[in-house]
C-alpha cells in the first residue's frame, strides 16, 4: 500500500512541475563536457598574426586559390579565415605553459543556408581531447560559437584545430585563449 501512495506522490510531483523546468540537455556526453571554471589568462592570440601558426587547406580546384587568410570580421577584430572552395582546414600552433590551462577558442562555419556549424576536432600532442561549447550554438549557420577543451597539462603542448566539412564552406577561428583552471 505505501508503494501504491508513494508512486502518486510522484506522479503528482512530476505532472504539477512545468515542462521547462524537467528539460535535460542531452548533447553533453559526459561530466567533461560542463563549462569548466577558469581564474586566469595564460596565454592569448587574437589571431590578427599568422606567424606561430601552421595553415592547411584543402578542396576542390586549385590548390593555390584554398588558403587561410587574415580578415576584420572576428569576433572581436581581425580573425582566421578560410579561401575559395575549402572542404577540410586546420590550424597547428605549439603552446609552452608552465601550468595546466583550458583552451577557449571562438569558431564559425559558413555554407549552404540552414546548414548547422561544423565543429571541429581539437588535438594535443596527435591525440584528440573532449571539447564542449560554452556559448553559441550549434545549429545557427554563420554565428560565433565558443568551444572549451578539457584540461591541458603543462608543458609544450602541439594545439591542431581541424575542421572536416565535406561540403564547401568557410571556416572562421578567433580568440585563442588559455586559462587557469580552478580546481
Amino acid at each position: 500500500m505505501k508503494n501504491i501512495i508513494l508512486f502518486f506522490i510522484i506522479c503528482f510531483i512530476i505532472t504539477s512541475c512545468n515542462k521547462d523546468d524537467l528539460t535535460w540537455n542531452l548533447k553533453r556526453i559526459s561530466p567533461k563536457d560542463a563549462k569548466l571554471e577558469v581564474s586566469e589568462i595564460i596565454y592569448s592570440n587574437n589571431c590578427s598574426d599568422q606567424s606561430g601558426f601552421q595553415f592547411i587547406a584543402t578542396g576542390p580546384g586549385t590548390p593555390s586559390s584554398i588558403y587561410w587568410d587574415l580578415t576584420s570580421n572576428g569576433f572581436k577584430g581581425s580573425c582566421f579565415k578560410t579561401q575559395g572552395n575549402c572542404t577540410n582546414a586546420s590550424i597547428k600552433l605549439n603552446l609552452f605553459t608552465n601550468q595546466d590551462g583550458i583552451l577557449r577558442f571562438y569558431l564559425k562555419t559558413g555554407g549552404m543556408p540552414n546548414e548547422p556549424n561544423t565543429l571541429p576536432s581539437v588535438k594535443i600532442n596527435s591525440t584528440s581531447i573532449n571539447t564542449a561549447i560554452i556559448s553559441g550554438n550549434e545549429d545557427s549557420n554563420g554565428e560565433w560559437l565558443q568551444l572549451q577543451t578539457e584540461i591541458l597539462k603543462a608543458g609544450n603542448n602541439e594545439l591542431e584545430i581541424k575542421f572536416s566539412g565535406g561540403s564547401i564552406k568557410t571556416f572562421y577561428i578567433d580568440e585563442i585563449e588559455l586559462w587557469t583552471p580552478l580546481y
